[in-house]
Parts: C-alpha cells; structure tokens; sequence
C-alpha cells in the first residue's frame, strides 16, 4: 500500500488490503468458536465470515478470527455492550 493512497475509513483500508489477513478462508477453515465446517448457502456465499476482533485500526486491520454467521453476530453484539 502506498502511504498517499486515501482510504474513506479504516474498516475500508482493511477490506482493500484482505489478501494481509493472518487468516484466509478456503475449503480447510473452521469455526473458531463452535467447529462449523466452511459450506456455501444457497446465493453461493461463505457461511464463514473473518471477525475483526480487535477493530480495523492499524495492524489490528490484519489480525481476523474466522467464524461462523452465528457466531460473529454473537461476537459483534458482545462487543456492542462493552
């Protein structure tokens, strides 16, 4: 990434630069929370998601847990209350 390259916010530069995630999804990935195996839902999308668990800003931008839909919502409401 280039230093004069804009980005609108951080969530943003960390959707641009996903292939620096320190996890990537494929065909292998589990949940980290309850064990979902990685499926398809029938539009074709994953069923597993990358969590920014400790925000977009920085490094942290980089640094995902892969979870299930249900267990993200779960993680993102948790986060919401603290």
């Amino acid at each position: 990434i280039r230093e004069d390259q804009f980005f609108p916010s951080h969530q943003e530069f960390a959707y641009q630069n996903c292939h620096r995630y320190d996890k990537q999804l494929n065909a292998d990935s589990l949940c980290e929370n309850c064990g979902k195996e990685y499926t398809k839902d029938s539009r074709g999308r994953s069923q597993l998601e990358r969590h920014h668990y400790l925000g977009y800003e920085g490094e942290n931008a980089f640094r995902v847990k892969i979870l299930c839909r249900p267990c993200h919502g779960k993680a993102r409401g948790q986060e919401k209350r603290l």
